[in-house]
C-alpha cells in the first residue's frame, strides 16, 4: 500500500494547518486544499525541491555561479521531497546556520526586515537548504562548496537572491537525522501555523521553528498525541493519519475524519477501527479502492461493495466471487466502465441489460459477455457503434451477416479483416472499409485487389495501399502516380 500511495496516487504532507502535496517527478505542483468549503491552504500552495550537481562547463539550463572570484557552474534537478531527502535518510544534521537576505539591493540594515532560510550539514558531506518563500516550501540539497555558494546565491526555483550574510553556525549537541527533518515536515507540526503574514507568519517564523525542532525534537511527538492538532490535520489530509501517535489511530473521531477525507487513510488505523463498519463504510465511500484494505469481516458485506464500487468500479477486482456475482453491483460497474464485465462471476455476463450497458460503453467488452450474447444482433451492433474491432468476438453467423459488418467497418475499417470471407468481396462493403481505413485492401479478397478502379480509388487515399494490390497493378504506371511512389 505504502509503494501504491507514492507510486500511483499524491504523496501528502502536513505543516501544522495546511498542507503540501507533491506528484512524482513534477518540477513544481500546485495544489488545492482539501478543507470543506474549498478554502485556501493556511501554510502552502506548493512546494518546489531541487538535487544541485556541479557539471563540468556550461550546458542549458545550467547556473553561473561564483566561488572565491572562480566560476563554476550547476545544474538543479527538480524532484519530490522523497527522492531528494532518502539519500540523506540515515545521516545525522551535524549543524545549523541561518543565512539572512535582504529585500533589494538597496536595503542597507538586516535588524528586523530580511528575509531567512537555513543550511543544514549533514554527515558524509550533505548540505540542505531550506525556506518558507511566500505561501511556497523550498528545498535544496547536494555535496560541495560549490553546492553550497549556489544555496546562498540562488533559491530552489532559480531565481537570484541579493547578498546574503550568514548568522553563527550552530552545531547540533543530540543526533537529529534527515529522517527526523522528513518527518518533522510531515507531521502535524503546531497550532501556531497560519497563512503567510508579514508580521506574524513569515520565513524568519519558519527558521526559527526549524531551530527550535533541531534543540528539542521531542516536541514533535507531544504534537502526535495531542487530539486538537491531529484532528484538523487529518481533517484536511486523512493521509496524515501515520503521523499520529498509536492511541489516536485507534480513536474513533479521529480514523472516521480521516477516512472520510482519504479511504486510503485506513490502512493507518488501528485494528479495532478497521472492523469498525461505519469506518469501513466511510473508507470507501472516499476512496472505493480502500476496499483491499478492509478485514474480510466485510468481503461479503453487500452496502460496503456496493458503496466501493459506486466510487471506483476497479474496486470489483478485489471483490469476492459472491458479490461479482451480484447484478446490481456488475450493472453499478459496468456503467462506469464496461470492460469490468470481464469480472463478471456466475452468469451475470449472460445477463442481456447487463451486458448491454457494458458494449454501450467499452465496445470491446463484448469478449466477456456469454456465447448466447455474443450471437444478439442487438448487443453485437451496439458494441461495434462504439469499437469496430470488437467484431472479432462476434458469432460466425453474424460475421456473415453484411448489416452488421457494415456496423463495424464504417466504424473502424481494419475490422474488414474479422468479416466473413464472402463479405470481403463485397465491392461497396469493402469499399466502405477503405473510405474509413485504405489500409484494409490488405483483406480484401484477391478479385478486388486486381481490380484496377478499386485499387486505384484506395491508393489515392493512402499510397502505402499498395502493397496489398496484384503484383500486376503494383506496376501499372498510373496506379504508381495515383500511390506517389
Amino acid at each position: 500500500v505504502d509503494q501504491r500511495l507514492a507510486q500511483g496516487h499524491q504523496s501528502v504532507l502536513s505543516l501544522g494547518g495546511g498542507f503540501l502535496a507533491m506528484q512524482r517527478c513534477q518540477r513544481l505542483v500546485r495544489v488545492k486544499d482539501a478543507t470543506a468549503g474549498g478554502k485556501a491552504p493556511e501554510w502552502t500552495s506548493s512546494v518546489c525541491c531541487a538535487s544541485i550537481e556541479e557539471v563540468d562547463s556550461s550546458a542549458p539550463s545550467s547556473f553561473e555561479v561564483s566561488v572565491d572570484g572562480k566560476l563554476s557552474y550547476v545544474l538543479p534537478r527538480y524532484i519530490n521531497i522523497s527522492e531528494l531527502l532518502q539519500p540523506y535518510a540515515s545521516h545525522a544534521i551535524a549543524a545549523c546556520t541561518e543565512w539572512r537576505e535582504p529585500f533589494n539591493e538597496l536595503q542597507q540594515w538586516l535588524l528586523i526586515f530580511y528575509h531567512s532560510f537555513a543550511v543544514l550539514e549533514i554527515e558524509g558531506g550533505g548540505i540542505l537548504c531550506t525556506e518558507k518563500y511566500n505561501d511556497k516550501l523550498q528545498i535544496m540539497s547536494g555535496k560541495g562548496d560549490v553546492v553550497h555558494a549556489f544555496m546562498t546565491q540562488y533559491r530552489a526555483n532559480g531565481f537570484k537572491r541579493c547578498r546574503c550574510s550568514a548568522q553563527p553556525r550552530r552545531p547540533l549537541d543530540s543526533p537529529i537525522f534527515v529522517r527526523d527533518f522528513l518527518a518533522w515536515i510531515n507531521g502535524p507540526l503546531a497550532k501556531a501555523w497560519q497563512p503567510y503574514s508579514l508580521l506574524s507568519s513569515n520565513c524568519q517564523h519558519y527558521t526559527g521553528d526549524l531551530q527550535l525542532f533541531l534543540e528539542d525534537p521531542s516536541k514533535v511527538e507531544e504534537l502526535r498525541s495531542d487530539i486538537q492538532v491531529v484532528l484538523p490535520a487529518v481533517r484536511r489530509c486523512g493521509l496524515h493519519l501515520q503521523f499520529a501517535s498509536p492511541d489516536l489511530r485507534r480513536e474513533r473521531k479521529v480514523v472516521l475524519a480521516a477516512v472520510t477525507e482519504n479511504g486510503f487513510a485506513l490502512h493507518y488505523a488501528g485494528d479495532e477501527m478497521k472492523r469498525d463498519r461505519e469506518v469501513v463504510l466511510a473508507a470507501v465511500r472516499s476512496k472505493g479502492l480502500a476496499f483491499q484494505l478492509i478485514m474480510e469481516d466485510f468481503a461479503d458485506d453487500r452496502e460496503v461493495v456496493l458503496a466501493a464500487v459506486l466510487e471506483n468500479c476497479s474496486a470489483l477486482m478485489y471483490v469476492s466471487p459472491k458479490m461479482r456475482a451480484d447484478r446490481d453491483i456488475l450493472m453499478t460497474a459496468v456503467l462506469q466502465d464496461g470492460n469490468t464485465l470481464e469480472a463478471a462471476s456466475g452468469d451475470v455476463n449472460d445477463d442481456y441489460e447487463v451486458v448491454l450497458a457494458a458494449v454501450s460503453g467499452a465496445g470491446l467488452a463484448l469478449q466477456f459477455a456469454s456465447e448466447r450474447l455474443r450471437a444478439s444482433q442487438a448487443i453485437v451492433l451496439a458494441a461495434l457503434e462504439k469499437n469496430g474491432m470488437a467484431l472479432q468476438y462476434v458469432s460466425d453467423e453474424l460475421r456473415q451477416d453484411r448489416a452488421v459488418v457494415q456496423c463495424a467497418v464504417l466504424e473502424n475499417g481494419m475490422a474488414l479483416q474479422f468479416a466473413g470471407d464472402a463479405l470481403k468481396s463485397d465491392f461497396k462493403l469493402v469499399f466502405s472499409a477503405l473510405r474509413k481505413n485504405a489500409m484494409a485492401l490488405k483483406f480484401a479478397s484477391d478479385n478486388l485487389k486486381r481490380n484496377r478502379e478499386f485499387v486505384l480509388a484506395a491508393v489515392q487515399w493512402d499510397g502505402m495501399a499498395l502493397q496489398f494490390a496484384s503484383e500486376e497493378l503494383k506496376m501499372d504506371r498510373e496506379v504508381m502516380i495515383a500511390a506517389k511512389m
